[in-house]
């Protein structure tokens, strides 16, 4: 392992090593799980943005025909 020390922490600048992460196979495999299950919270989150911006809408449109 490397090690490079900055601000007085140990920094392992390659994280991967068989004995913490299993083999590189094993740490893409997780890696990509990861960024998969991350994808879908964003996911997740933008359509409730959409969602919020709708029914912001719809509010202030009903919110203006009853000022008329």
């Amino acid at each position: 392992m490397i090690y490079i020390l900055i601000g007085g922490v140990s920094l392992d600048i390659n994280p991967i090593s068989r004995n913490e992460t299993g083999s590189l196979s094993e740490y893409l495999t997780g890696v990509e799980n990861y960024l998969a299950e991350k994808k879908a919270i964003v996911a997740a989150n933008s359509k409730d943005r959409q969602k919020d911006k709708q029914r912001e809408a719809q509010r202030n449109k009903l919110a203006s025909e009853i000022d008329i």
